[in-house]
């Protein structure tokens, strides 16, 4: 085992807040990025980009009726591709089925299928991705047992069973996971791929929850943002633009590469002889596996091909991709129905005759368009079709993450089009007007070009025999075979109807104005085979008419199917932006519509809601609006809620998830300290007792970590206690025989604690050790100066205090420094303290407890102590590497479930948060120091020199009524207790400012800073500090009321070894 698996990698603990008051609750914030449909119960699953999963089921439930059934419904009774290729094999030479058929298109509405179900609802929702969920797969459709991937580096199981959803983590990757493959029904159903943007693609094994074998592409550019898999094989692309075939037996290497796409390959759909790909070069295209060429190429979109839909595909059944979905980064969805193509790739019938005639056969719908209004749309992001509808996910408004869509019936547009497709091809043959150059060559009639091919016994409408193949194109020259293109794609009437008079024939708009269709030409720009008709409702939709001649596309355009959903699913507005305050108490935020919220992160409150952008929208000439003004604005509004305090940083914070996450971390937890006083004012109601005396500190980071962990302290205590308990009863009964007197020996050596375990257990909560309090006499002695080893102890007694009670302080502990004497006390606590740092788990630290007989801290500190919302996410974060911060999540869980959970959060809690929250250990910290120079005002000069020198040191956090205090003492006493203020350039100070905040924000300087002192109320020297006349009164009142506060932690920088005792 190597010694980075035997270390322990560093581990964090975060809290996460989400405060926004709209919040619907399984609704999603950001946008949705991936959906699935279960048709066995159903039930919609979306996987939401704030890291929720949710289950949508539907309201009432009917049989579908159409309420617009058109005249002839040849939809319904030819809805597959086997049953199309039928009726156009016999009625290629009937005239009579033929009229049906365009009477029953035009005139009418295009039929669309409609769903049972009139509304889908919330059933339930789950929250255990701390990230992007990027993809999502039903595996088992019996039970409904998902799987999902995420940006939080996880791949997590999800059974619905039961009450609620239950999850589980598979594994992880060392990068966001961006797509999962699964095929069902079959001998691999117990496997789950992945890849991600760390290079790998990984099989896991779902029944043993490992990772059974990856492979990790070594390019530059090899991060895999789409895989899918079928049986034995598994295909991956990327920003390569080439797309990998493995065999999952072995993925030592690919077996093949697909190379075509000239940009980022985006998403992938697999099945035994072929395989869809969509990519950023705006193209779709259906490959052939076993010739690595393309059979099919698609150009109807005009942006980055995001996401393919291949309907009607159950349990291990293989996807023919004769009808597929596609949608793009414009927010455009298309159907493509190919079902009167050839699309096997074992026929023999291949050459560059019967390739043109299979790429002119397909229809491609515009089913709806997303986003078209807004500045920034979000693209197509997840298609499915479920319960006669498409579904589909997007990030472009909270109020279209999920939309629903009717399905536009295509069957009797596929219908006609090979029949007028072949018909066309008899003209050709018979030398119509589209190729006057092939008078002499006989082709057969259209039934004679339509054979049977294929064991099956299905239909290649496509496939010529290659003897008259050969004989229509030995007629043409190499120039001249554009004429078959002509032939293909001539729009000549198959009866004797008049001419479409939509468009003038010299191309010049007429009085009708520009027309408009549904359909997409499946090489780009409209297909103006069918154009909507002027009459019609917006209820039913507009009739089509059939065009008998070229129309030129800039005449047409193209509108989507749907005029608006049939049902959207609000989502709600994630925070997207944070930043701590100066006050290290405060975070301001902002969500993806723009208001700013403060958060309070010691009480997990939301102090103000700013709202800054609601119903306003953007001009039509201020296109670039958006981002980097909502950021400005967000610093500008966040400067307004900022103080001049400056205090360390104590926690991390960020937005993921649409959530707040505030991070803590060993290193830095205990930086920062509050006096009491502050603490109090800003938190009235959460304290139990305001200090009476003098002000101690708070320190923020060990308040918030007690509190967040109470709950899980007492209940491991408790399940300690009853332990012990047992225990203890066990070595009575085994002693019950022995004399009464070693009985009763026996009983005080198992009640009773050495003095060791003595000393931790009358420990105060926070503290290491319990001072004594001091005597009448040290109360009333004022001692400015003290040792230097004290710059080094962290308590907050004054120095000249060591031993005053602090029963509302936060001291930081500290090993006593070496220039102390080392009393018995000293030693044991030191053998103790390198005790406890050489346990390297949460676990080892409990065993050690438990032999030392410690039950951890009292919880008799009047330390506060907040009651945070239950609804709080608390994580356990480990490093994925031993450098770097990447990390990820071990565990999760509401702070109103850490009690039944103790137990799995006892494993994964870090092991330094253990030795705070267990035995009160904190990490040592030294306390900064700030140096001075004090002099007085010109006011002053008649006062008599200062007893010692006006050059000191102090700690940072040092206030300047302390400063004034040691100044009075420090004057002669004929001169003494004078009502003084301080000065720094010119700005009066307030009493309860601090010598780090003075430097910080006044003085500006690395040099010693400069402070005068002067009667109080003497002229003022700026107009500057008129805006802190109000913290000074209120300080100063507050100086009033409390007792003064004792000697300050001042001294002499010069003479620090020749000390006043």
């Amino acid at each position: 085992m190597s010694t980075e698996t035997k270390k322990q990698r560093k581990r964090t603990i975060s809290y996460i807040i989400n405060t926004t008051d709209h919040e619907l609750m399984g609704h999603h914030s950001l946008g949705v990025n991936s959906l699935q449909y279960d048709r066995e119960r159903d039930i919609l699953v979306s996987g939401g980009r704030d890291g929720v999963v949710s289950l949508w089921e539907p309201g009432k439930v009917e049989d579908a009726i159409n309420p617009f059934p058109s005249k002839e419904d040849f939809d319904s009774g030819y809805d597959d591709s086997e049953k199309i290729k039928q009726y156009i094999w016999d009625n290629l030479d009937n005239e009579d089925e033929i009229v049906r058929l365009e009477g029953s298109i035009t005139g009418n509405p295009l039929a669309r299928s409609w769903p049972k179900a009139s509304d889908y609802r919330l059933r339930d929702k789950c929250h255990q991705h701390l990230d992007w969920i990027n993809d999502l797969k039903i595996l088992r459709a019996d039970q409904l047992v998902l799987a999902s991937c995420s940006n939080d580096l996880s791949v997590k199981i999800w059974n619905t069973q039961g009450e609620h959803l239950q999850t589980s983590t598979l594994g992880y990757h060392d990068d966001y996971v961006q797509s999962l493959g699964y095929t069902g029904g079959g001998s691999h159903d117990h496997q789950l791929v992945s890849g991600g943007l760390d290079k790998t693609i990984k099989v896991w094994d779902l029944v043993k929850g490992r990772c059974l074998q990856s492979y990790e592409f070594q390019q530059e550019k090899g991060s895999v943002y789409s895989v899918d898999c079928y049986g034995n094989y598994i295909i991956s692309g990327g920003p390569t633009n080439v797309i990998s075939l493995f065999d999952r037996r072995d993925m030592h290497k690919p077996i093949k590469q697909f190379l075509g796409h000239t940009d980022t390959i985006r998403c992938l759909k697999l099945g035994s002889k072929s395989f869809l790909s969509g990519s950023s070069d705006t193209t779709v295209r259906l490959w052939d596996l076993r010739t690595n060429r393309v059979m099919r190429n698609f150009d109807m979109h005009d942006s980055s091909v995001w996401s393919l839909c291949v309907p009607n595909v159950g349990e291990n059944e293989d996807p023919s991709f004769d009808v597929f979905y596609s949608g793009d980064r414009s927010g455009l969805v298309i159907k493509t129905d190919l079902r009167a193509s050839d699309l096997d790739p074992d026929s023999t019938k291949r050459d560059y005759f019967n390739d043109k005639v299979n790429a002119s056969l397909g229809v491609s719908t515009v089913v709806a368009t997303i986003g078209q209004d807004n500045l920034s749309t979000g693209g197509v992001l997840s298609i499915v079709e479920g319960d006669g509808s498409l579904w589909t996910a997007s990030a472009v408004s909270k109020d279209s993450f999920i939309s629903r869509w009717a399905l536009p019936k295509t069957s009797q547009l596929v219908l006609y089009q090979g029949i007028k497709l072949y018909r066309n091809l008899e003209l050709l043959g018979r030398g119509g007007t589209a190729v006057a150059a092939a008078e002499e060559t006989q082709v057969p009639s259209p039934s004679d070009v339509i054979h049977r091919a294929g064991s099956s016994g299905a239909f290649s409408m496509t496939s010529l025999s290659n003897e008259n193949a050969l004989d229509i194109v030995s007629q043409f020259s190499h120039d001249d075979m554009n004429q078959i293109d002509e032939a293909l794609t001539s729009q000549f009437t198959l009866n004797n109807s008049p001419d479409f008079d939509g468009v003038s024939t010299d191309g010049e708009e007429d009085s009708h104005g520009r027309l408009e269709t549904y359909f997409l030409s499946l090489a780009g720009g409209p297909n103006t085979e069918y154009v909507l008709s002027k009459e019609g409702t917006p209820e039913e939709g507009h009739g089509l008419d059939i065009t008998y001649e070229k129309i030129p596309e800039r005449f047409v355009t193209v509108v989507p199917f749907n005029s608006k959903a049939l049902q959207t699913i609000e989502g709600s507005d994630g925070l997207i932006k944070a930043r701590m305050l100066n006050n290290r108490r405060h975070v301001a935020t902002m969500d993806q519509n723009g208001c700013i919220y403060i958060i309070d992160v010691i009480s997990g409150k939301l102090v103000k809601k700013v709202v800054t952008i609601t119903e306003e929208k953007v001009s039509e000439n201020s296109e670039s609006s958006s981002f980097l003004d909502m950021a400005d604005r967000f610093e500008d509004i966040t400067d307004n809620f900022q103080t001049e305090e400056s205090l360390p940083q104590w926690c991390s914070v960020q937005t993921k998830g649409g959530m707040l996450f505030i991070t803590l971390q060993e290193s830095t937890f205990t930086n920062c300290e509050v006096y009491s006083d502050d603490f109090a004012e800003a938190y009235p109601e959460d304290l139990c007792a305001v200090p009476t005396s003098e002000p101690s500190r708070y320190n923020l980071g060990k308040t918030v970590l007690r509190s967040l962990l109470s709950d899980f302290a007492n209940e491991l205590f408790s399940k300690k206690e009853v332990e012990l308990r047992e225990k203890r009863s066990l070595i009575r009964n085994k002693d019950a025989a022995k004399e009464n007197a070693a009985a009763g020996q026996a009983a005080s050596e198992v009640s009773q604690p050495t003095s060791k375990k003595g000393m931790w257990r009358s420990r105060p909560k926070s503290k290491d050790t319990t001072p004594t309090p001091p005597s009448s006499a040290d109360k009333h002695k004022k001692k400015f100066f003290r040792m230097s080893h004290h710059h080094h102890h962290q308590e907050d007694t004054p120095p000249s205090q060591p031993s005053s009670s602090q029963s509302h302080s936060e001291p930081n502990k500290e090993a006593p420094s070496s220039e102390q004497p080392k009393t018995a006390k000293d030693v044991e606590n030191k053998k103790l303290t390198d005790e406890i740092q050489k346990l390297s788990s949460t676990e080892e630290l409990l065993d050690w407890m438990d032999e030392k007989g410690m039950k951890g801290p009292d919880t008799s500190s009047s330390s506060p102590e907040f009651q945070y919302d239950g609804k709080i996410l608390l994580t356990v974060n480990e490093n994925i590497r031993t450098y770097g911060n990447d990390t990820k999540t071990l565990f999760l869980t509401h702070i109103r479930n850490i009690k039944p959970n103790v137990d799995k959060f006892e494993e994964f809690l870090p092991v330094w948060v253990a030795r705070a929250i267990l035995l009160g250990r904190y990490p040592h910290k030294d306390v900064p120091k700030v140096s001075f120079v004090v002099t007085p005002d010109q006011s002053l000069a008649d006062l008599k020199p200062m007893e010692s020198t006006n050059r000191l040191t102090a700690y940072s956090l040092l206030r300047v009524g302390k400063v004034i205090e040691y100044i009075n003492e420090k004057l002669p006493e004929e001169d003494g207790d004078l009502d003084l203020e301080l000065l720094c350039r010119n700005r009066i100070l307030p009493d309860r400012a601090t010598l780090n905040t003075i430097k910080t924000r006044i003085w500006k300087s690395s040099s010693d800073v400069e402070l005068v002192f002067r009667r109080r109320g003497g002229q003022r020297g700026s107009d500057e500090s008129d805006k802190h006349d109000g913290a000074v009164s209120k300080g100063r009142q507050a100086q009033q009321d409390r007792q003064v506060e004792h000697s300050p932690d001042i001294e002499p920088a010069q003479q620090i070894e020749q000390v006043v005792s």
